[in-house]
């Protein structure tokens, strides 16, 4: 029988075991007495080597075989769960990753796993602890046929990337011509028509939000596997540290989860090789051995924001300045008027590195740029703080989902420009006797509150249109819990768009999400606010 075309799905669904062995090991390192972490550990091996055996994988469903019986044995209670295990588990985690890279590649490799298996199943070595040393794990044996995980027993099925980016499109594409459809409906003022558009818009808007719901995942596809990756950098560089993630239920676009990786990576590296001390300096500075990183991820509104927290020993922004200053990346004119925030944005600049020397993970200069690059390249923002002795933090907050979304379109001089609903607070005509003067800043009072107004047209600098003297078009936002007023010259429309990326050079002006195609075939760039301001 050609089983070649069950390949696809076999790798698939060992990947997914791999990960959460990976996940279920580092787990059992820091609670070796959790039995269902263990039970569950020994179904993701079980279940490897039972796919691998029925696809004729004769070397990867052995080596799971071994991995399984070790398994079993520390189930047993007959061994103890220590670093060596998980390392021994780790190392043929590893392997079984790259037999079925082959597999996925339709290459043979003919990789030898003689030396592993061996050590697999001669482990513990003779001047291991021994079986009695007492593991936290109870001794019983666990029931032969374990249970899988539940599930909601919705069918489901893996469709291509490629066949989702489409319908994103196309769906896209749709909604644009409705715009356009209902800008011909307004001029011929026909009710049938009218309400033909009205019920077109519905099913579109149906549509476009079931199709991104096809491409939500789940923040923990990328993140199951960061835990391992600062274990193994802590490891290297003689530290301990501890990773906890929260809110990896929350999900996100795939395109932009999958551009998020790197850049999340890059920050955990700094901060095991940077931010967290070795035991020895941090027990000096009376902290526990153990370092400690958070990643919390939270959904809010249309977008995401993800923190990555460690309680190492900060950043000096006088001595970033000062390496600024020696790499030539500063003058000294800008150096003296850098406030703490725009100091610590220096380690984002090309070529700056505080590290004294390049190792495997840092001091190429390389990694905070990138960074900073690929977030604003996905409409995002990145603010840095930190705390001598304390800890720094790094904030990403990226769109949620991409392409469609309901936009205020304004003037501001002769140039129409959209402003994204979820950014508003609210819209208002303000009396122009209602501005108030507070030093060189005009403000207005808004609920008992002093607001600083902004002019919109400024910031853009376009000139503004002449007016006659009237009320003024005002929208307020909060930006970082900071109330603010932004002064247009007229509101237009509420619009749905179709947000397209910019290219270059328009990709590197700051403040842009995209731009997108009014319902008359007219262009508008929709700002964005938070990045703009």
């Amino acid at each position: 029988m050609d089983m070649s075309h069950y390949r696809e799905l076999f790798v698939t669904e060992s990947r997914e075991h791999l990960r959460a062995i990976g996940n279920h090991i580092l787990s059992l390192e820091g609670d070796p007495g959790d039995r269902s972490t263990l039970d569950a550990l020994f179904r993701a091996a079980h279940s490897i080597k039972g796919m691998a055996a029925s696809m004729g994988y004769g070397d990867i469903s052995e080596l799971a075989h071994k991995l399984e019986d070790l398994m079993d044995r520390l189930r047993k209670g007959a061994l103890v769960f220590d670093s060596l295990a998980a390392d021994l588990f780790l190392e043929g985690a590893d392997l079984l990753e790259t037999m079925i890279g082959d597999v996925d590649r339709n290459v043979t490799a003919n990789r030898s796993t003689d030396d592993l298996i061996r050590r697999i199943v001669n482990f513990p070595r003779n001047d291991a602890p021994s079986p009695t040393t007492k593991t936290g794990l109870p001794a019983p044996p666990a029931k032969a046929n374990a249970s899988p995980p539940e599930t909601d027993g919705s069918p489901t099925i893996r469709v291509r990337t490629e066949l989702l980016d489409s319908l994103i499109n196309l769906t896209g594409e749709l909604i644009t011509s409705k715009s356009r459809i209902f800008t011909v409906s307004s001029r011929l003022k026909q009710p049938d028509l009218d309400n033909a558009c009205i019920e077109l818009g519905k099913l579109l808007r149906s549509l476009h939000d079931q199709v991104m719901k096809a491409r939500l995942i789940p923040f923990f596809q990328i993140g199951d596997r960061f835990p391992r990756i600062v274990r193994d950098l802590a490891k290297k560089a003689g530290k301990e540290i501890a990773l906890e993630v929260s809110g990896s239920e929350v999900e996100l676009d795939r395109g932009i989860l999958e551009s998020l990786s790197d850049p999340l990576i890059h920050i955990l590296r700094n901060g095991v090789d940077h931010g967290i001390e070795l035991p020895g300096e941090r027990l000096a500075a009376g902290k526990p051995a153990k370092g400690k990183i958070r990643l919390s991820v939270r959904r809010e509104k249309d977008r995401v924001s993800i923190i990555i927290e460690d309680d190492g020993k900060g950043m000096e922004p006088a001595q970033l300045i000062s390496s600024a200053l020696e790499k030539g990346l500063i003058t000294r004119e800008e150096a003296a008027g850098l406030s703490k925030h725009n100091a610590l944005m220096l380690t984002c600049l090309p070529g700056f590195s505080t590290a004294g020397e390049v190792t495997e993970v840092s001091g190429r200069g390389v990694g905070m740029d990138a960074v900073k690059s690929a977030v604003h390249a996905l409409g995002g923002t990145l603010l840095i703080d930190t705390e001598q002795g304390k800890g720094s933090s790094f904030h990403l907050s990226v769109p949620a989902g991409i392409s469609i979304m309901q936009t205020l379109v304004v003037y501001c001089g002769q140039m129409k420009v959209a402003v994204p609903v979820t950014a508003i607070t609210q819209t208002r005509q303000l009396e122009r006797d209602l501005i108030l003067k507070k030093g060189k800043q005009s403000v207005f009072i808004l609920e008992g509150e002093t607001i600083p107004l902004l002019s919109l047209n400024r910031i853009l600098r376009l000139p503004p249109m002449p007016t006659a003297g009237g009320d003024i078009s005002l929208i307020t936002c909060e930006i970082r819990g900071r109330k603010l007023g932004l002064v247009v010259d007229s509101f237009l429309t509420q619009h749905e768009l179709f947000i397209k990326p910019l290219g270059r050079p328009l990709l590197k002006l700051k403040g842009l999400l995209g731009s997108a195609i009014l319902g008359d075939g007219e262009i508008v760039y929709i700002l964005d606010i938070p990045n703009l301001l």
